[in-house]
């Protein structure tokens, strides 16, 4: 795609994300919905954040939360104890299956391992869930606008965000063939419901997650997407059991030590971006000369 066609669809993306429903679910009834569990894998440089990460989450959801898992690498454990969340805290190679953890060696090669076995610890955590939904989040992103996430029906929203990173469609197309429908058009952002029923569903067997690392292809930095694999197997498999709504993040810079608590900041961000639902203070931001 020529640059010129690039930037042209990224603005059909933001337009059409534009066009969706901020909360297309909230009609369902607060007092009848189902309890949730929210996860986020997390490293130490993101460790300051997470406190800001699960009070926004906990602010954002309609849906009760009840269990609350941080995961993270086993050479950090002993750092994240030290902070006060309130939330569980495990080891990744303790919450992975170990074939699960084995398929991500592969990408060592790219120098990639860690990234994918955030993106692994997402869907198996998902996979493997007792809860009606799980609210998978970066541990860089904070959600700021209000949400029905899921209704006692299965129906959940989904959201497009405005980039497109072809090899992860190219990628799913190898594991579950052509997509139906939302042609580029990518769901990657930074936050998800997953419905442990879908994800088992995508994954019948451990294996089948096993299989979905092993297509990711080498000679591509960033060769599988989580975020996409979900969004574009429930457009085309359960189409009655989503509806789309809109994404509306942006990259914004928070400084460590900013602000001194996460109701400040909340505060401070849905004052500063009033029409942001959503923020994620990616880390390469705190490098960013400008």
């Amino acid at each position: 795609m020529a640059p010129e066609d690039s930037r042209n669809w990224g603005r059909v993306r933001r337009v059409v994300d534009h066009l969706q429903s901020i909360d297309p679910l909230s009609g369902s009834g607060e007092g009848n919905l189902p309890t949730i569990n929210l996860l986020v894998p997390s490293t130490a440089k993101d460790f300051w954040k997470v406190n800001f990460v699960l009070q926004g989450a906990r602010q954002a959801s309609r849906n009760p939360i009840d269990e609350v898992t941080i995961v993270v690498p086993q050479r950090d454990l002993e750092e994240a104890h030290s902070y006060s969340w309130e939330a569980g805290v495990v080891a990744e190679e303790n919450f992975l299956d170990p074939s699960v953890l084995s398929a991500t060696d592969r990408y060592s090669e790219i120098g990639r391992r860690g990234w994918v076995i955030q993106q692994a610890i997402k869907l198996y955590g998902s996979l493997r869930s007792t809860a009606a939904g799980v609210l998978v989040i970066d541990s860089d992103t904070i959600l700021l606008g209000r949400r029905t996430w899921l209704t006692k029906r299965g129906t959940q929203i989904l959201s497009f965000s405005h980039e497109y990173h072809s090899p992860y469609e190219t990628h799913a197309a190898k594991v579950w063939g052509a997509r139906k429908r939302h042609y580029d058009l990518s769901y990657v952002t930074h936050h998800m419901l997953m419905q442990p029923e879908l994800v088992r569903q995508m994954f019948p067997r451990i294996e089948s997650l096993v299989n979905w690392l092993d297509l990711g292809e080498l000679s591509e930095h960033s060769a599988v997407g989580e975020y996409h694999s979900y969004g574009r197997w429930v457009a085309d498999n359960v189409p009655h059991r989503y509806r789309i709504a809109r994404w509306k993040n942006e990259s914004v810079l928070i400084g460590e030590g900013e602000y001194s608590s996460p109701e400040i900041l909340l505060s401070a961000l849905r004052e500063l971006h009033p029409s942001l639902l959503s923020v994620s203070s990616h880390s390469y931001l705190e490098n960013d000369p400008r």
